[in-house]
């Protein structure tokens, strides 16, 4: 079954944010996932503390969960803390 990660996100550092969207992409990618949605949020109901998503897709959870675990991707778990503040899920 499809899995999808679901990042909601604020900006702290726009710079360090366009170089962590950028290298975290190919570590997606590097795991079969794909972008399937960015950008800012539309709060519908209750409101967000958030001003961005993501939404991603991977073949199934444990692909997105290589993912979040991978190396590559740990490797840029500073950057991100400097980046943004964000929560990031999974479902499926």
């Amino acid at each position: 079954m499809t899995a999808y990660v679901i990042f909601f996100s604020t900006p702290i550092d726009e710079a360090k944010l366009a170089e962590y969207s950028r290298r975290a992409l190919s570590t997606v990618i590097d795991h079969g996932g794909a972008p399937v949605s960015i950008g800012a949020l539309g709060p519908l109901h209750n409101g967000t503390t958030f001003e961005r998503g993501a939404i991603f897709s991977f073949p199934d959870r444990a692909a997105a969960t290589g993912w979040h675990e991978s190396a590559a991707y740990r490797a840029l778990a500073e950057l991100r803390a400097e980046a943004m503040h964000c929560s990031i899920s999974v479902i499926g």
